[in-house]
């Protein structure tokens, strides 16, 4: 056996030992993340319009016309919340920026105090980052999270992004209409990309007991692309093991933000899943019966045919008419 694939044994049988209680939930279901990473492929990247990130081509607003348009969002999907109670009690940190470096933001649980960290720096787009972070401040529990909590509340955070953003291309707000569904799915398409990599490994891994290019082709029936995925392996383990931990859980919750926004666009009342999957997230409920509630069975070829074909119809949507929207 080589050294490098010695070395790759001995990072996988450490990691295992020592991440594997955390995240026992994304290593059990190492097969699912390999077939669902398939439907992207090796596509590590998306063309994105130039414009679509440029900050300083967007809305610019107030403090108070960003609040505003929050609660009108949550308003009119019948949900109840309001930003100013959240900022009248303390638990929204707002900082206003004063360089032209656009900030964004994050949700904690700071020992019994939940909190949201969010940077105003006068854009209309500031607040899709405001209703991510405000998305996991309404599943955060009493306590901290568990395994299931913190699987989901991403792909739920991303999924209300991806609603308020068809809310602000209503508005008229085209520029940070685009800038949300293309980041979305360009940061997806990458980790996505990384997550086929992690998950081939692993199964190897855990199939086999080892790396090597023999057990490869058993496992495979091919070693055709097995010295690239060593390399790829390599380059991804070299950022550390957090970075592994984060490519599975970020690729689900990419799978089914996804998901959940284009079953949301087939019928709007779909929105009453979302809100029950949430409020089961903070029931501390298991695995099952949360995506059961979003009528993803478990791991079988209905619910992986359901999760590929809204990936497929959300990217051809993006491609097609936001491109033209652009050039008005």
């Amino acid at each position: 056996m080589k050294n490098e694939e010695l070395n790759i044994n001995d990072f996988l049988n450490s990691f295992l030992n020592k991440h594997y209680d955390r995240g026992n939930l994304l290593f059990e279901n190492i097969g699912v993340f390999y077939e669902m990473s398939q439907f992207v492929g090796r596509q590590t990247s998306i063309e994105i319009p130039k414009e679509t990130g440029d900050w300083s081509k967007m809305s610019k607003s107030t403090f108070l016309q960003n609040i505003e348009l929050i609660n009108d969002f949550f308003q009119k999907l019948g949900i109840e919340f309001a930003m100013n109670k959240i900022l009248s009690d303390g638990t929204v940190d707002i900082i206003t920026t004063e360089d032209d470096i656009v900030k964004r933001g994050r949700n904690n649980y700071l020992g019994e105090h939940k909190s949201i960290k969010i940077y105003n720096n006068g854009y209309v787009a500031d607040t899709i980052i405001w209703i991510h972070e405000i998305s996991h401040y309404r599943n955060q529990p009493d306590d901290r999270r568990g395994q299931v909590n913190d699987l989901l509340t991403e792909a739920l955070a991303h999924t209300t992004s991806l609603i308020y953003a068809d809310y602000l291309e209503a508005k008229g707000f085209v520029r940070e209409t685009n800038f949300a569904r293309y980041n979305h799915i360009h940061i997806f398409n990458c980790v996505s990309y990384d997550c086929y990599i992690v998950s081939k490994v692993f199964k190897l891994y855990e199939a086999l007991g080892d790396t090597s290019k023999d057990s490869y082709r058993y496992l495979y029936k091919t070693d055709e692309d097995y010295e690239e995925v060593i390399k790829e392996f390599k380059r991804i383990i070299t950022a550390g093991s957090i970075k592994v931990h984060d490519i599975l859980w970020y690729t689900v919750s990419g799978f089914l933000s996804i998901y959940m926004y284009e079953e949301y666009h087939k019928d709007n009342s779909f929105i009453s899943k979302i809100e029950e999957l949430n409020a089961s997230l903070l029931n501390g409920d298991s695995l099952k019966k949360c995506l059961n509630i979003i009528g993803i069975t478990g791991y079988n070829e209905e619910s992986l045919r359901k999760i590929e074909e809204s990936y497929k119809e959300f990217k051809k949507n993006l491609m097609t008419p936001s491109t033209k929207i652009l050039k008005k």
